[in-house]
């Protein structure tokens, strides 16, 4: 099944075009090496995630992941059968089905969710490379920018070589965070907690089955340097597998990291994830084996969105070869755009306000005005934010909350400790998807957001906080200075 692997060049010369005989190479374990080193990363854990952020329990939650896994994961395992058979891309295979310019369509569509794809990768793989190196975000968006680049250019064999790496480095990772998570976690009574709901439970299996479907319009062109022979049944299981237990895995991780961070994980996700490791050298390694982690996908990503666009131009050229400086033309210009989408993600996080939101009723117009501002005009005692929209103000209001006093009423009832957020959430009249929207956790709920917890009144019981406290006790002493900020905010009401 090898025919003389070892002579393949290591820069592959083929693109979109058929791979004849005499170039099969490859072995089905590296098929699986492959899908699973690509889904034991970063993003798969924060989709995993999402199915306990937006209200599902960590029972159901798992359970509907791991059916979603195998519906999608069949349906795309059977694509990749087909690579060995064919010898063709995906995308042109497709064109049986939509013709030659009607396959253009739904391939531009499916270039475009790529290049989201890796822009997100992107993002939070510079977070991990930042941390890793001392450098900024940014800095590290662009380290692996070029790496991917580099990988995606030398193309099939470097790209099954790096997934083989990845998926050792990964299966270690995950092995050391799930042995961490269940020595500090309950996880029995996590999984205790089961309210199933089927809008909930369907989110959960849609989450994951997309994952799986959406690699699909490519995942044959990873499999069809395989020699014509091999079995088709082999390849689905060895592809099929690897993708179902590598996404599982990181899902799994995903919603019980989801379900102990207490609002904490959305927008912190690298930081929080290696948080569960440990500290110093363990922290850096995992740092690394994030950023590792997403250079499979996000190269998988990149070398299928290159194989799109070269089907799209074959189609109005009618030549399916594509030189290696139109192969590299293609792959800085793919990768450059998915790069400056992270970029202009990582500096848009510097605009807008730090405000808490409740839910309510509201109003908003737009009028004409001589001369608009620069930026955004907010004014909080009149509930009222304008902003500047072309030669427009456009005014947005507030006219009235819906219980915006629930957390302080629960804490004055039941005491801090014995308020949920469920709770917090029936009180106000609001789901639990819509509190995570305006806060982090119930502290902020109760205090407002980190930045503008405590003001003048409050600076004698930090004073005497930071000195040592009344009691010297870290805990007493906490507890006592968030009272003190309790009765001053049930004061002002």
């Amino acid at each position: 099944m090898t025919q003389g692997s070892d002579s393949k060049p290591l820069i592959e010369r083929r693109s979109i075009d058929y791979i004849p005989a005499n170039e099969r190479h490859g072995r089905l374990y590296s098929q699986f090496t492959l899908w699973l080193g690509a889904n034991l990363q970063i993003t798969a854990i924060v989709t995993g995630a999402l199915a306990v952020v937006l209200g599902g329990d960590v029972f159901w939650s798992l359970v509907g992941l791991l059916i979603g896994q195998l519906l999608g994961g069949a349906v795309m395992a059977l694509h990749a059968a087909q690579g060995p058979r064919l010898g063709l891309p995906q995308m042109i295979s497709s064109r049986v089905q939509f013709g030659v310019y009607g396959a253009c369509i739904p391939i531009a569509l499916v270039c475009l969710m790529y290049l989201g794809f890796t822009a997100t990768g992107t993002v939070l793989s510079g977070q991990a490379i930042g941390q890793l190196t001392g450098l900024s975000d940014s800095a590290g968006i662009f380290i692996f920018a070029a790496f991917i680049v580099l990988v995606t250019v030398l193309g099939y064999r470097v790209i099954h070589i790096i997934g083989r790496i990845a998926s050792v480095l990964g299966i270690i990772a995950f092995a050391y965070l799930f042995s961490r998570l269940m020595s500090q976690t309950d996880v029995s009574a996590l999984l205790q907690i089961r309210h199933f709901s089927w809008s909930s439970f369907l989110l959960a299996v849609s989450l994951a089955a997309s994952w799986q479907i959406a690699f699909g319009p490519y995942v044959a062109d990873y499999s069809r340097y395989l020699p014509a022979s091999t079995s088709s049944w082999k390849t689905f299981l060895a592809v099929g597998l690897g993708s179902v237990l590598g996404a599982q895995a990181s899902m799994v991780l995903g919603v019980f990291s989801a379900a102990l961070a207490n609002g904490q994980f959305a927008g912190r996700e690298v930081a929080y994830i290696v948080g569960l490791g440990s500290s110093g050298t363990v922290a850096a390694l995992l740092y690394f084996s994030i950023a590792f982690g997403k250079v499979t996908i996000s190269t998988l990503n990149s070398y299928g969105s290159f194989m799109c666009i070269a089907t799209i131009i074959s189609s109005v050229r009618g030549q399916l070869e594509i030189t290696r400086v139109q192969r590299l033309f293609f792959v800085l210009a793919i990768v450059g755009a998915s790069t400056l989408i992270a970029l202009l993600g990582q500096h848009a996080r510097r605009f807008g306000v730090k405000q808490v939101v409740q839910a309510g009723r509201g109003y908003s117009f737009s009028v004409a005005v001589e001369s608009t501002p620069h930026g955004p005009v907010y004014l909080p005692a009149a509930r009222l934010a304008c902003t500047p929209v072309g030669d427009r103000l456009r005014v947005a209001g507030m006219m009235e909350f819906r219980k915006p006093e629930a957390a302080l009423d629960l804490t004055a009832e039941n005491g801090f400790a014995n308020v949920t957020i469920e709770a917090i959430c029936e009180r106000a009249g609001v789901s639990r998807r819509t509190f995570f929207n305006y806060f982090g956790n119930k502290e902020e709920a109760l205090l407002g957001r980190s930045d503008s917890v405590f003001d003048d009144e409050d600076r004698p019981a930090i004073a005497e906080f930071e000195a040592g406290g009344p009691t010297g006790q870290l805990l007493t002493d906490l507890e006592g200075l968030l009272t003190v900020v309790i009765r001053s905010r049930l004061r002002r009401r």
